[in-house]
Parts: structure tokens; sequence; C-alpha cells
């Protein structure tokens, strides 16, 4: 192959990256990004930066998480030499979602290092996915308050910029924040606030990321019926949404799906998972509303009786 048609070859496949990422084109993305990155191995510009990135996301959406995650830190490294702002934010952006998905809790405060330079250097609406993914790795690493204050952010930059994609996202990871810190009332209404959201955009990735927050904050209030149809429901949505669990949740995934299966019995659960997963993306979203209504009366009514039995003591 002659010198031209390795610039263009290189040039086209990393313009091409995103798109290959955002419709699922992964292990066709793959193979071209990584023939014209290895046709082109000493290049330092631009162009290698944006290859080395697209690559970097098929890669670990392909469930090659750590090889995706090297070819990012040298996307990243690359953009931090060619100093340009919104290299930086895209590149962070991608890693910081891997990492996440790694479980890699250790890297957070390296990560969230990078976010505030770039957040100092390039437009927040390009840092809105960096925020959210630093945001959730800072909550499974007992940093809630400094979650918070990144998801907090990204909600924020994402109604200033008419981005309800990133809006109803925030309101689920925040109501995430919510249910750690033990705020079953906060962690419900933001969660119901993300289902409605999620409705009127009609993404597969957004239902299915709301609908799994329902689950999850409700999960000990829910009746074990309709949290088994949810998460059955998820289940069968989640590899077309490209719904991907860190390590930690997909512990609690699986931990609780084993759970309901013991409550259940066998027979009924399977039966509720395949009634789940018949459901249409808003009959899912009633669904996990339903769970949110049904935790919200047994802790209120929980509460009442505490409030009843320390009158009576008193």
């Amino acid at each position: 192959m002659q010198q031209g048609d390795t610039e263009s070859e290189l040039r086209l496949a990393g313009s091409l990256g995103y798109f290959w990422y955002t419709y699922g084109y992964w292990r066709e993305g793959r193979a071209w990004l990584d023939a014209a990155l290895a046709r082109q191995p000493e290049r330092r510009d631009g162009v290698r930066e944006q290859a080395l990135a697209g690559a970097g996301l098929v890669t670990a959406f392909l469930g090659e998480l750590a090889a995706g995650a090297a070819r990012l830190e040298e996307a990243l490294t690359l953009a931090q030499e060619l100093d340009e702002g919104y290299r930086l934010a895209r590149v962070l952006s991608a890693l910081s979602i891997v990492t996440y998905l790694q479980g890699r809790t250790e890297r957070w405060s390296a990560l969230a290092a990078e976010l505030e330079v770039a957040l100092r250097r390039a437009d927040r609406g390009n840092l809105n996915v960096a925020l959210h993914a630093v945001g959730m790795l800072a909550l499974e690493a007992g940093e809630t308050a400094r979650a918070s204050a990144y998801l907090e952010e990204a909600l924020a930059v994402g109604r200033r910029e008419g981005n309800e994609f990133a809006v109803a996202a925030a309101l689920a990871c925040l109501a995430m924040v919510a249910h750690t810190l033990g705020d079953r009332a906060g962690a419900v209404g933001l969660v119901t606030d993300s289902v409605q959201h999620a409705r009127a955009l009609g993404s597969p990735n957004q239902v299915a990321w709301s609908a799994y927050m329902a689950a999850r904050v409700s999960a000990v209030w829910a009746p074990a019926a309709a949290l088994a149809r949810v998460l059955g429901a998820i289940d069968m949505l989640g590899p077309a949404a490209r719904l991907l669990l860190s390590p930690h949740e997909q512990a609690w995934y699986s931990q609780t799906l084993t759970t309901l299966g013991a409550t259940l019995g066998r027979e009924t659960f399977d039966d509720c998972c395949a009634a789940g997963r018949a459901l249409s993306a808003d009959q899912l979203l009633d669904e996990a509303l339903g769970l949110l209504a049904a935790s919200s009366a047994a802790a209120g009514g929980q509460s009442e009786r505490e409030s009843a039995e320390g009158t009576g003591s008193g």
C-alpha cells in the first residue's frame, strides 16, 4: 500500500470510529482501525489520536476492556502532547467509561485530576460523559461527596445545553448517590424523574439504564415478582441497548437474581423473567415506576410503624 493510501486509510478509519461505536459495528470497526494504525505506527498527530480513540471504544465494547483501555491511554497521551482541549475531552470521556466498566476505582483520582485540567480548557458539554463516569467511579471508591459534585455538574451542564440524554443519565446516577447515603425518598424521586426523561427520549440505552437504577434503589422494598420482571426485561434489552455494568454492579445484579430465584421458586422466577422479556420499552418503564411506587409505600409504612412504636414506648 502506498503512503498516500495509508494516510487516507487512517484518516477515513479514524473519522468512522464513533460511527462504528454508536451503531454497534464494533468488530468491523476494530478490524479497520487496527489495520490502519498498524500501517502507520510512528505517527504522532491528530489523525492517529482519533483512530486510537475509536479503536479503544470499539475494542472495549467487544468485551476486551484491558485492550480497549490500553488504546485509550495511548490516545490520551497523544492528546496531551497535541495540547488541544477538544481532543483531550473526547479521549478522557471514553477512557473514563472504560475504566468504570473495568471497576478500576483506584484510577478515579488520577482521572479526576485529568478531568479538572480538561474542565479548564475544553467545553463542558464535551466532558459530560467524563463527569458521569468519574462521578460513578468516585462513588464506588467511597467518595460520595466528590461523586455528588461531579454528577451535579453533569446534570447542570446537561440542562444548560438542552441535552436530555445527559440529564436522564445524571438523574439516575444521582439516585444511586442518594441510595448509598440512605436517602430513600431522594433516590426514588431522582430515578422517577430519570424514568420520565427516558420515556420521552425512547433511547434503548437510557430506558435500560433508568429501569436498572429503578430496580437498584427499590430492590429492598419492591415485590419480588415485579422486580424479577424488570430485571428480566433489562436482561433482554441489555445487549441491544449496550447496557454495560461495572464489576460491582454486575455482582449486585447476579446476587439479586439468585435471591429472587430462591424467594419465588425457580418456576415462578422463570415465568416472571419471561414476562419481563416480553415487555415493550414503555411497559418496562411502567413496571419500573411501579417498583418505585411500591418501594415508597413500603418505606412509608415502616416509618409510620416506627413512629407509632416510638410514641407508644414514650
